[in-house]
């Protein structure tokens, strides 16, 4: 089964989310286990016992929110940065001579920022004008979907050229980029 790496991208977003919120979940009870340790237990010997447990639990809690900040830092890194938006320009343009396609323009048109302030993801727009057959645009768009970074083809035209007996297609990609 192959998934496509904008399904990936839902899917990173609603485990993310799905995380935080049974972290939060599970993060309460255990206070409150917390506040009825100091009630309960009146002996030294059972508020020993008790700390011993809480501690085991708490570094539990701590090891699963470490894997968690891991996994977070993982997905950050498939954001492209500010900096590297010019050599993945040069990589898209790689990518396509290496497929046979010919680019004739790339244009990026407009940049957005997430509505979600503290992440700071901006959405680039970028229009590709390209020509070449079809296995040459389906390889370059694979290559697309097979990068490391979160990158969506959001439109893709394709049209017969002027010489329909060459096998040359006019293709226009409308991709978005997603910056950190």
């Amino acid at each position: 089964m192959n998934i496509n790496k904008q399904d990936k991208l839902v899917f990173a977003a609603v485990a993310l989310a799905s995380a935080v919120i049974l972290f939060n979940f599970l993060m309460k009870p255990h206070l409150e286990q917390f506040k009825a340790v100091k009630i309960q237990f009146f002996s030294q010997e059972d508020l020993v016992k008790v700390r011993d447990f809480k501690k085991n639990e708490i570094s539990e809690i701590r090891d699963s929110a470490e894997n968690w900040e891991k996994k977070a830092a993982s997905i950050k890194k498939k954001f492209l940065k500010k900096d590297e938006t010019t050599a993945f320009f040069k990589r898209l343009d790689e990518w396509a001579r290496k497929s046979g396609l010919k680019i004739y323009s790339v244009d990026s048109l407009e940049k957005t920022k997430d509505k979600n302030k503290e992440a700071e993801i901006e959405e680039m727009l970028v229009e590709v004008s390209a020509s070449g057959t079809y296995p040459a645009i389906v390889n370059f768009s694979k290559k697309i979907f097979e990068n490391e970074k979160f990158i969506k083809i959001d439109d893709i035209q394709i049209n017969t050229s002027d010489d329909e007996t060459s096998g040359i297609l006019e293709v226009s990609m409308m991709l978005t980029l997603y910056i950190q």
